[in-house]
């Protein structure tokens, strides 16, 4: 098992994997480039624009010239296919602009179907990856109790959708 050979024992995830459209990629990276809004966004937009029509041609290349071409998986999907692997815990919210919580539930619920014990904490108020800031002392509390439960071989899932915090 991958897990025992590189010796991971948990993967935490805080705010995501999730499939993020075109758009989000644009306000992703928009947050990336310095200068002003009109200018970020249009820069963004054309780096979002090229990479969609990368996606494209190499869709189209592989089509039409069969393994020639190198097929472009995304992170969500690649991760999605991995075997099971160790315990994994979620810290996601609602509020998150950038990854869908719907989308990052169904990422746990489907690696659970494949036998993973996951791990939900669930918060409806916190923007993407600001977690930590604004709910302290609950995302030490999971973090640490998971990491010492991963560390002992302790890790159990409690309930089908784990711990969730509304």
């Amino acid at each position: 098992m991958l897990c025992s050979w590189l010796q991971i024992r948990g993967v935490i995830f805080d705010s995501g994997p999730a499939r993020v459209g075109f758009w989000q990629s644009v306000s992703v990276m928009a947050t990336f480039v310095r200068g002003r809004s009109l200018f970020r966004y249009t820069v963004a937009f054309f780096w979002a624009l090229a990479m969609w029509l990368y996606s494209a041609l190499t869709s189209i290349g592989n089509l039409v010239l069969g393994t020639g071409f190198h097929r472009c998986e995304s992170t969500y999907n690649a991760l999605l296919a991995e075997s099971p692997l160790c315990p994994q815990l979620f810290l996601y919210s609602e509020k998150d602009a950038i990854c869908s919580h719907q989308s990052i539930h169904a990422f746990a619920a489907a690696r659970r179907a494949k036998g993973v014990p996951v791990e939900e904490v669930f918060w409806q108020d916190s923007p993407h990856v600001q977690h930590f800031v604004l709910h302290r002392n609950q995302y030490v509390t999971s973090v640490t109790d998971f990491m010492r439960r991963c560390l002992n071989g302790t890790i159990q899932v409690s309930s089908p959708i784990g711990k969730q915090v509304r």
